[in-house]
């Protein structure tokens, strides 16, 4: 079995589901985060299973306010966790080794030896933190700066995303192997 990942979009007209572009490695997808942005897009952060030990690439998805789906960011053997942003030219994913900037233009890659996990915003800031949560820095405009320590657990709401009406959730389902 893989793992298929998804989006389930909530509105006024009900539910449904939309599966996010499938990994190249045909192994699965598992999607870890989602950030909905004010032009109506949504980012999807996850990873795409490699199928052997070690670290699985990570991946950024992109959903097209017109409902079209794009990998905009993949970073082989670099796991990406978290994703957030304040607009269309400001967001971070995050992962173990670092967090990447996007400036609406390109992705700007900052590794980092920390290990530096979670990302979450106050719809102002985005901030980040480290897996064991005792350090937090704010990302201005792809800059890391200290910031007091926040009690935000950024696992309440990194599954979920939403602007205006829509509702975003993403989630995996087990599917078979391809050959």
């Amino acid at each position: 079995m893989a793992v298929r990942g998804f989006l389930q979009i909530a509105d006024a007209s009900g539910k449904h589901e939309e599966p996010l572009p499938e990994s190249p490695r045909h192994h699965g997808e598992y999607p870890d985060g989602c950030y909905a942005a004010a032009d109506g897009a949504v980012y999807v952060v996850g990873k795409q299973y490699t199928g052997v030990p070690g670290p699985d690439d990570g991946v950024v998805w992109k959903r097209a306010a017109d409902g079209t789906w794009s990998t905009v960011l993949r970073l082989p053997l670099v796991q990406l966790s978290s994703i957030a942003g304040t607009a269309p030219d400001n967001i971070v994913a995050a992962g173990a080794s670092g967090y990447s900037w996007w400036n609406g233009t390109t992705w700007t890659r900052h590794d980092m030896t920390q290990n530096f996990v979670f990302v979450w915003s106050d719809g102002n800031r985005i901030y980040g933190t480290d897996f064991a949560m005792t350090s937090t820095f704010e990302i201005s405009r792809g800059e890391l700066k200290p910031a007091a320590k926040s009690s935000h657990d950024w696992r309440d709401d990194k599954y979920h995303c939403a602007h205006g009406e829509k509702h975003y959730q993403v989630f995996e389902k087990d599917a078979p192997l391809k050959p």
